[in-house]
């Protein structure tokens, strides 16, 4: 692997993240279709509710995500013919982050011999709730991101849908950025999307390595995410929170 950056060990109370997701891919194998029960039996204790996937025209239903899922929801286990997945909606840190996906990710590995991965990625979504100021979308109040036409009329943007990928180190880390609505219209946020991953087209990914590869993707987008936020931003998820 190469050098990658030191992880900044701040802290943030008041944090947007809402999901976290370390995810597995690998050459398709037939013996997960058939040993499903095996693998709810390792975690039923802990995420006992199966959920089926639904059919979805023109996508085979092997590659179709099942998923095993604690009663609140916060924490699930997704696997198919070729992909397996820990994500979870209650971020311990990333110590234990990675002590729980370790723990229901290793084992599988084992039963299944999963070796000679094609990707790992660990995949961070944050949601920043904002308030329009003058119809458009006030990005500069949290990240270092300037979005602008050109021209006489320049302004933030009104909507926003971008994504940019670089690479870091061995992988390669895609930020996507989006403006949301909920149903009702009645809140908006920005979707802050971080999605690291090792491709094997650039270098052999073993199963006994994911401590490592994870421990990558989160220095790497540690410090993106650091690099990204304003100041003003960081001070408002470090104050305390009245509840």
């Amino acid at each position: 692997m190469s050098k990658r950056p030191k992880p900044v060990p701040a802290v943030y109370p008041n944090a947007p993240l809402s999901e976290t997701t370390s995810e597995l891919h690998f050459p398709g194998e037939p013996a997960i279709e058939c040993h499903r029960d095996e693998i709810y039996a390792a975690v039923r204790r802990e995420l006992p509710e199966v959920h089926v996937p639904t059919s979805l025209p023109q996508q085979a239903p092997a590659l179709q995500h099942y998923k095993f899922t604690n009663a609140e929801g916060t924490r699930y286990i997704s696997i198919a013919i070729n992909s397996l997945a820990y994500t979870t909606k209650r971020y311990p840190g990333f110590a234990g982050f990675k002590e729980e996906a370790l723990a229901c990710l290793t084992g599988i590995g084992k039963r299944f011999q999963l070796d000679g991965l094609t990707r790992v990625g660990l995949r961070y979504i944050n949601i920043i709730p904002f308030a329009r100021r003058d119809h458009t979308v006030p990005l500069s109040d949290f990240l270092k991101v300037r979005v602008e036409l050109p021209g006489e009329d320049a302004a933030p943007p009104a909507e926003i849908a971008i994504a940019l990928a670089k690479p870091c180190g061995d992988g390669t880390l895609t930020t996507r950025l989006e403006s949301l609505r909920s149903s009702d219209k009645a809140r908006e946020a920005i979707l802050l999307d971080f999605d690291f991953a090792l491709a094997s087209e650039k270098s052999p990914l073993k199963f006994a390595k994911i401590a490592d590869y994870l421990d990558a993707g989160h220095a790497y987008t540690k410090a993106h995410f650091e690099s990204l936020i304003t100041e003003r931003y960081r001070k408002s998820m470090t104050e305390e929170v009245v509840r």
